[in-house]
Formats: C-alpha cells, structure tokens, sequence
C-alpha cells in the first residue's frame, strides 16, 4: 500500500508506517483501553477461497480475521511469522465479513456473517472459544460496532436488511434485536458507528 503524495491533515501524525501486499478495505484503531494505538487493518486479497480478512485485536498479541470461505480466527502475533491460535470453519455458514471485541471485556468478541446471524464469542480459551449465544439480524452482517457507553448494546449494519441495534443479558448469554432501521429507499447497509457529541 502507497501513499505517495497523499496529503495528511495538519493534526495527524505517523505513529508507524507499513508495507502490505494487499491493499487495505478498512483501518481503525484498536477499541481497547491501553492499546488505542494499534491500528488494526483489514485487507482483501483474491486467492483460491477469496478470502477476506478483518484484522481486530483483542491483546496486544492477538488479531482476529475472518474469510470468505467461513474461517474465524486468532493469529498470535508474537510468533514469526504469525500462528494460527485457533481457527474455526463450522461455526459460520457464510463468510465471516466483521469482527469486534468488546470494549471492555477482553474475552468477547462479537463476529459478523453473510450468513445474517451477529454471534457472540467467549475467547478466554483461546486455542477453544466459544459461541455463548448468537442470534440474526435478517441481512448479512457487514460492520458490528458496541456502544461506547452501555456495554450490552451492539450496533450492525445488515445490509439488504439495514440496521439493528442488540442487547445482551448482563452475563452475554442472551442476544437480541431491540430495534431496525431500514431506508425508505433500501440503502444496503454497509458502515454503522454510533454519533458522539464532543
């Protein structure tokens, strides 16, 4: 990736800079408290299961990807080059298309599919994680983002199905879909963040 003549803004600055073979579909800082700047990137490239990878962290070591070809899994990245932890392809019907840790506990991760179901993961045995409840959202799941400020809320982009908002139980055994949004004109649903004021 190059970005030869690419004018930064004034109030930015090059924490690290990198080199990837592929081209990068998203990048965003790591959401977790101590490690904000890690910026985690999700790239595309074509091979023979057209993968598409959503890099996420959860620890500084650890990076979640997804797949086209229904993979979910944990790299660590202390390891050279980096190893698999796990790697799951029966949970996910479809591909994996979205990844996010929660903010504050360190051992969920929410992971979003094609197959329209948003599942919720507990990852403290890394080399075993598991669902602990999953519900659907009626679109394939392209983005999933948790509130800022309520730990129990999710926000997904469901694309021919718009948006949803869903609530866990205290302990994230329970996930449901609390409220939809879907455009008068069908907008398919790819990006969905919560507004912030200040």
């Amino acid at each position: 990736m190059a970005c030869d003549g690419c004018a930064a803004p004034s109030a930015a600055r090059i924490i690290h800079s990198a080199i990837l073979d592929y081209s990068a579909d998203c990048a965003e800082f790591c959401p977790v408290p101590g490690l904000n700047r890690l910026l985690a990137l999700g790239t595309y490239q074509l091979l023979e299961a057209e993968q598409r990878r959503v890099g996420r962290c959860v620890e500084a070591h650890v990076v979640f990807s997804g797949a086209d070809d229904c993979y979910f899994k944990a790299w660590d990245t202390r390891a050279e080059p980096a190893a698999a932890v796990f790697s799951n392809r029966r949970t996910h019907s479809a591909g994996v298309c979205t990844i996010s840790p929660h903010p504050v506990d360190a051992h969920l991760v929410a992971t979003g599919s094609y197959d329209e179901h948003v599942r919720l993961w507990d990852v403290r045995n890394l080399s075993k994680p598991v669902v602990q409840t999953e519900t659907t959202t009626g679109g394939g799941n392209w983005r999933l983002r948790w509130h800022p400020h309520d730990p129990h809320v999710l926000l997904a982009a469901c694309m021919y199905n718009g948006f949803a908002v869903l609530r866990s139980d205290p302990g994230h055994t329970d996930l449901q879909v609390v409220a939809t949004y879907q455009s008068p004109n069908k907008n398919i649903g790819y990006g969905a963040d919560w507004w912030q004021e200040g």
